[in-house]
């Protein structure tokens, strides 16, 4: 092997840790083996949101649409409008 490629000079290193970092890192160690040591406990509370006010005022008014027949002059002329501004 070429001489190029030889190294002469030997290097080191070293890594020291702050001590109040390393207590820190030790705490946060111990407090993370306490709770990977809690058992599991299935969440049984609510899995979605109630429906708010305005949700259910929506729906009442739906409702009140469909128990007319679905027919309400102002949707079917905003309908009629809509169609007629798409070309349809």
């Amino acid at each position: 092997m070429s001489n190029l490629f030889k190294s002469k000079s030997q290097q080191s290193s070293s890594t020291s840790f702050d001590p109040r970092i390393y207590g820190e890192s030790l705490q946060n160690l111990q407090l993370a083996e306490q709770v990977a040591a809690m058992p599991f406990q299935q969440y049984r509370g609510p899995m979605v949101a109630p429906f708010t006010r305005d949700y259910m005022q929506g729906e009442a008014m739906t409702r009140g649409i469909a128990s007319q027949g679905g027919y309400v002059p102002e949707i079917e002329q905003a309908a009629r409008a809509s169609q007629a501004a798409l070309g349809f």
